[in-house]
């Protein structure tokens, strides 16, 4: 309700245009509070959250804020009796309110037919047709919450289930306004299953926990009847009986109320007040009767006796009322008699806790902070009840105070809901038993106060242990920081050391090469000078076998691949070269006995592929097809040297260490160890030509890590074959980030870290048959991953983190634990130790174990595998509906 609102109220009727200026009259007395609703309503909308029970959910500190915004707001001052009939679309409201106005003055139809807030006049009271949106953001402002505080009565209309108006529901539970159900079209209930229908909803709003529900009818727009006439009773007046013993400012309380100085006060030692009296006036659209009243403990049993006549006097006339019971205070605390009168009126008249005002009058307006809270708590145990109403009344010494005060006790009458009191029997009170029930008080009040002073020596010495174990925390800290920063510099200076030892190592092997380089060339040079010329144009000789296609000697090396012999005559300086031929003695191995390689042929005009196993020879394929299929970054296996001589140490960035069993051929398994060599790397060390051309070469000896969503496009916009990989533009096998050639922009690219593996296992007692068998078979999954995954990716890391989970209370133990991710050993520890036990029902805590494991540390560049085990299923009547169902399914 906004501007808008006011403009449909000045748009009406020509009695509305006071009902106009009364709401602009609210919106100043409420400017700030109106801002501060608007500024929440924009951070509503912005997280698209359209209802208060959303807002609880999602954002609980902004919805304890519109609460607090809410007990602020001020009602709504409306003459007369004002009704409000909420309800969704095309509940009947419109019809309702026709029926109870004898008029066809509200539209009628299907579909969504009250658009605005619409007020009707009836005889002696105001009905409004509330909007029958859902989108219940709309009731987040300060005129809204002053206009529902203003209403006589708030009527919620529904038809099959409270479902339909819940966030409504919730949203006037949450600022304590009571309220009316009005459950419509009740006609189309078939008789004989109606008392089941009223069953059903009255469970209801018994399992949805509505506080604020005052009534609840069952009725028909087509038979008003069935309607009560809530008008008619509202016309008629309640009261305010104010009660207390003597002295503790009864008249005072009623003169403020009524604005007038109606009932004679004053301080002295005898009672001024020795008959009932009351006044009338309205407020909020009510008429209440304010009684003044006798206090009810005297110092004779005759002046006791006079004081309950006239109490049931008061009683009789207005039965329905509202309770105001002042309490005097002795220092600040609750007097004795006082609780001994109040305890013996209410088990006479017995009292409802929303029909009950608590004073505690006279206080001083310097009193402690926690001063309230405190006598509140007092209040509750010594009244046995838990009281929604209580007002602390400091000493008046100003008209202004004393007009503050007046609105303070009034905004409380409004929220308490008047009651019909019935009197179960006299008023038991006797003269001579008074000092007994106030030494009775005296002695609880004395429990409570020692209670209190024992709780708050335990919060202090709660909140000692607290900062205690604060500092020790933060001291452990403070310590471990400095161990990482420690072990950080540590590594630092290792890696530097390292670096700095692999450049001079790479800086030696490079002065024995160029060294070894030119003392080949020196030689080669010394033989060219010899001509050899032993067995030229013959076509055999015993010494030298090897002969080129001319029948001319060759040299007698062989190329390690296709065993083609070197061209060049013997005794050629610099490395072998051939024209390689097809790979008749090249066997293929690898890791996997039952692996088959594919090789594509383009000899013919019919493209072929053929499939070789382990230990197969690959007779159409070339030494340069060869690594041109294998492609970047591919290797050569060579046997290892061994030791200090493994090709690894020799040549770190260009070899690797191989810990893999290959197969030559189907269930032969060699038992040799082999090292890694990168393509160029290998030809050079075997002292061969390379068989690929400078472009191939260079290609080859290049990351093979690429961008697979890369393409490139030609002018017109064609997408280019081969086209869809921005490969790394860095040499093979190097270290740190890749750099991607793509014109997409990317993020640095990480290393591969690894893989990180969760266990997420089931350890209730359902489990105990098998939950040996789990430990033992995950601990070897563990040790099997540790060993073979490190010989696939020698480079990276593995990590291991284990989520173990039983139940909620009362049916588990515990509902989570967890080691998280770290090194194989400490993850197996954890197993092992682990047990089963408790359970109680059929599921489990099955999604909280899975929300703890997404919790976990979870590396961003390393792969995530999750294993689960478990022999029931979650919570929920999605994943369970109950043993039968269980069965059935």
């Amino acid at each position: 309700m906004n501007a808008e609102l006011v403009e449909q109220f000045k748009a009406s009727q020509n009695t509305n245009a006071i009902l106009a200026q009364q709401f602009q009259a609210a919106q100043q007395s409420n400017a700030v509070l109106v801002q501060q609703f608007r500024e929440l309503a924009q951070k509503m909308e912005e997280q698209q959250i359209n209802s208060f029970e959303d807002l609880e959910r999602v954002d609980r500190k902004n919805a304890d804020f519109f609460i607090q915004l809410a007990k602020q707001v001020a009602p709504f001052t409306m003459d007369g009796i004002n009704v409000a009939i909420f309800g969704i679309t095309s509940t009947g409201k419109s019809t309702i309110i026709n029926k109870l106005l004898g008029k066809d003055l509200a539209a009628v139809g299907s579909g969504e037919t009250t658009k605005d807030i619409k007020p009707y006049a009836g005889v002696g009271y105001r009905l409004f047709d509330i909007p029958g949106r859902n989108d219940d953001i709309q009731y987040f402002t300060a005129d809204y919450i002053s206009f529902w505080k203003g209403l006589t009565y708030r009527l919620v209309a529904i038809m099959h289930t409270i479902k339909e108006m819940t966030k409504v529901f919730k949203l006037l539970d949450a600022i304590t306004l009571n309220y009316d159900i009005v459950v419509n079209k009740f006609d189309q209930v078939p008789p004989e299953e109606a008392d089941a229908f009223k069953q059903q909803i009255r469970q209801e709003i018994k399992d949805a926990g509505l506080q604020g529900v005052n009534r609840i009818f069952f009725v028909s727009a087509r038979n008003p009847r069935q309607f009560p006439d809530c008008m008619a009773a509202a016309s008629k007046s309640a009261g305010i009986i104010i009660l207390g013993n003597s002295g503790v400012g009864k008249s005072f309380i009623g003169n403020v109320i009524l604005g007038e100085e109606a009932f004679k006060h004053e301080f002295r030692v005898n009672a001024v007040t020795t008959k009932s009296e009351y006044q009338e006036c309205s407020f909020n659209g009510q008429i209440y009767a304010v009684y003044n009243i006798p206090g009810l403990i005297e110092a004779d049993q005759e002046r006791i006796d006079i004081n309950k006549r006239e109490i049931g006097i008061a009683f009789k006339q207005h039965p329905y009322a509202v309770i105001l019971y002042a309490f005097g205070h002795q220092n600040g605390r609750i007097r004795n008699e006082d609780v001994v009168a109040f305890n013996a009126i209410n088990d006479a008249y017995p009292f409802s806790q929303k029909s009950l005002v608590i004073i505690v009058n006279g206080l001083n307006s310097n009193r402690p902070h926690d001063y309230e809270a405190e006598t509140k708590e007092a209040l509750n145990r010594l009244l046995k009840m838990n009281l929604p109403h209580i007002c602390f009344v400091s000493h008046i010494d100003s008209p202004n105070e004393k007009l503050a005060l007046r609105r303070q006790l009034i905004q409380t009458v409004a929220t308490a809901m008047p009651k019909t009191h019935k009197k179960e029997h006299e008023i038991n009170l006797q003269a001579a038993d008074l000092a007994k029930l106030t030494k009775q008080i005296a002695e609880f009040q004395k429990q409570i106060q020692e209670d209190r002073e024992r709780h708050r020596l335990e919060m202090i010495e709660l909140e000692t242990e607290c900062e205690k174990r604060e500092r020790r925390q933060k001291a452990e800290y403070q310590k471990l920081l400095r161990k990482y920063e420690e072990h950080r510099r540590e590594a630092a200076i290792k890696e530097q050391q390292q670096q700095s030892e692999g450049k001079e190592r790479l800086r030696k092997d490079q002065q024995r090469t160029e060294a070894y380089l030119t003392t080949q060339q020196k030689l080669n040079q010394e033989l060219s000078k010899q001509r050899i010329a032993e067995g030229v144009g013959k076509t055999s000789h015993e010494e030298s076998p090897y002969h080129d296609w001319r029948g001319q000697h060759t040299c007698k090396q062989r190329c390690p691949d296709c065993s083609s012999f070197c061209r060049e005559p013997p005794g050629h300086q610099g490395n072998h070269r051939t024209i390689h031929r097809n790979k008749d003695l090249h066997i293929f191995t690898g890791t996997d006995s039952t692996q088959q390689i594919q090789i594509f042929s383009d000899d013919t005009n019919i493209r072929t592929v053929r499939n070789y196993k382990i230990g197969e020879s690959s007779k159409p394929e070339k030494c340069s097809e060869s690594c041109k299929r294998r492609g970047r970054s591919h290797f050569h296996l060579l046997e290892c040297p061994g030791d200090s001589d493994c090709w690894e140490k020799k040549l770190p960035s260009k070899a690797k260490h191989s810990d893999e069993a290959y197969y030559l051929s189907v269930n032969n398994l060699s038992d040799k160890k082999y090292d890694q060599i990168l393509c160029s790397t290998y030809w050079s060390l075997m002292q061969w030509i390379s068989p690929l051309d400078d472009k191939d070469r260079k290609l080859i000896d290049s990351c093979n890590t690429y961008c697979s969503k890369h393409v490139e496009q030609d002018n017109e916009g064609t997408i280019v074959p081969e086209t869809t990989k921005g490969f790394c533009t860095l040499e093979a096998w190097h270290t740190g980030y890749h750099k991607v050639e793509c014109e997409r922009e990317h993020p640095k690219l990480a290393t591969y870290q690894g893989v990180d593996i969760c266990f997420v296992i089931d350890t209730t007692r359902s489990m105990e048959q098998y939950f040996d068998k789990v430990k033992e078979t995950i601990i070897r999954i563990i040790n099997n991953y540790e060993q073979q995954l490190k010989r696939i990716k020698a480079t990276s890391s593995f990590q291991f983190a284990i989520v173990d989970y039983r139940d909620h209370a009362p049916e588990g133990d515990y509902i989570t634990h967890k080691c998280d991710f770290s090194g194989h050993q400490k993850a197996i520890d954890y197993i092992k130790q682990l047990t089963s036990g408790s359970g109680g029902d059929t599921p489990e805590a099955v999604l909280d174990a899975l929300n703890e494991a997404c919790g976990l540390t979870w590396r961003d560049k390393a792969d995530h595998l999750l294993f689960h085990v478990l022999d029931a299923p979650p919570h929920g009547r999605k994943y369970y509906s109950g043993p039968k169902q269980a069965e059935k399914n």
